[in-house]
């Protein structure tokens, strides 16, 4: 178990005063004692809820301008207590999740040392806690004996298509748990599973800053749930920047992952869906916000211009399926999901025979992501929302269909040599 030597001593001590807590709250998001004082409320409102009395500490960045309330316990309320964290606020994006992010193992270090029972990450705003979110994710751990829950954003009919056409149909076919947020970052999590995020690593003696969280529990056989909270996803989730930048960074861990944990999910089957609690709230409808025209047309020249590469990474029959595609109308541009489910999963095994390095290899998916974005839009553009979720757990599906595909091009590569 590590101790909290990366907190400065100061904060330690005042960690320390607190003595015990039931539940520790980290949030990331907060900007001044006004968003502070709401999640106070929230917290007190969630607790009075419960049968018995509790203590929460609230970890919150010492950033947070004019956060008055300090330290110690918000208007003398001996049920919570507040430690600022220096340094605590992180500047997230897509990019910075896939990679490295402390704060999870702040939060689990902080509540093993309390002897907390759930710890709870909010990077989202903190205006955007509601009470009936922090009373359904500390239920899910303190009274149903989940390990991870993990929020359930509203799901928006063009936004997140990422995760939506890779991340979280593929976690659902590697692990065999329907995910629908595999990049979360507002989760609640277990004592037990603290203890596995600060399980030291044998080389450095130390834990590594945890990655996909929801994915590693679920290989390793942790109970996981979801929460609707209620919200869009955060804008974190939804990607910035340089679309061939976020591909590569995002999907080379995720694909790292999957190297990683290939004698787990090889041994996977059909996928279960989690447990929910909380109410799902139907989003607004949305109009297309791209020009498909514009999309439709760029894969044509995508195809003329990198065609090599893919045909280093897709086999010939996939390639023949693309090239019909170039000479397809816009109207009739259909990138069916048997042959964009086999593309991800060939782009996965390219980056496992390393056939040339991953950021060239990874940023040549971008066109073909586009294609499947233009392709679904043109599909749903005038669909209501609840249409288009359907039409998307049938990507899912369509994944899990073309797993066998996967197994024998992991397992026999030599097969299909290009």
């Amino acid at each position: 178990m590590v101790d909290l030597e990366s907190i400065p001593e100061l904060t330690r001590k005042r960690i320390a005063a607190v003595s015990s807590a039931d539940a520790v709250i980290g949030l990331t998001n907060c900007n001044n004692r006004a968003d502070l004082g709401a999640v106070v409320d929230a917290v007190r409102a969630a607790r009075t809820t419960t049968e018995h009395p509790s203590r929460t500490l609230i970890l919150y960045p010492d950033t947070c301008a004019d956060a008055a309330y300090g330290e110690g316990n918000p208007d003398e309320d001996p049920s919570i207590s507040l430690v600022p964290l220096p340094a605590w606020q992180l500047e997230l994006s897509a990019e910075s999740i896939a990679t490295d992010s402390p704060s999870p193992l702040i939060v689990a270090a902080v509540g093993r040392s309390l002897g907390s029972h759930s710890c709870l990450v909010w990077h989202s705003s903190a205006v955007s806690i509601t009470p009936a979110t922090i009373r359904w994710f500390l239920h899910s751990i303190e009274t149903a004996g989940f390990d991870l829950a993990v929020a359930r954003y509203t799901q928006m009919k063009f936004g997140s298509l990422l995760n939506s056409a890779i991340l979280a149909p593929l976690t659902r076919t590697l692990y065999g748990q329907q995910i629908a947020w595999p990049m979360a970052q507002d989760f609640c999590f277990s004592s037990p599973l603290a203890d596995e995020l600060l399980r030291p690593e044998p080389k450095t003696g130390r834990p590594a800053a945890p990655r996909w969280i929801p994915a590693q529990a679920a290989r390793k056989g942790f109970r996981l749930c979801q929460v609707a909270v209620g919200v869009p996803p955060p804008s974190s989730l939804l990607g910035s920047g340089d679309l061939s930048s976020v591909l590569a960074i995002i999907l080379g861990s995720l694909f790292h992952e999957a190297e990683k944990s290939a004698s787990i999910w090889q041994r996977t089957r059909a996928s279960q869906a989690l447990p929910q609690f909380g109410t799902a709230i139907q989003p607004a409808e949305e109009p297309v916000s791209f020009e498909v025209q514009s999309m439709v047309e760029g894969f044509s020249l995508a195809y003329q211009n990198l065609g090599e590469i893919w045909g280093l990474v897709l086999p010939p029959a996939t390639m023949l399926e693309l090239k019909k595609l170039t000479r397809a109308s816009a109207a009739n541009f259909r990138l069916v999901d048997a042959t964009w489910a086999r593309v991800v999963f060939d782009f996965l095994l390219a980056q496992r025979q390393r056939i040339m390095n991953r950021d060239h290899l990874l940023r040549a998916l971008t066109p073909l992501y586009l294609a499947w974005v233009a392709s679904y839009a043109i599909e749903v553009g005038n669909a209501p929302a609840a249409q288009a979720a359907t039409r998307l757990d049938q990507l899912a599906q369509a994944y899990e269909t073309q797993k066998p595909y996967l197994l024998s091009r992991w397992r026999w590569p030599d097969r299909f040599n290009p």
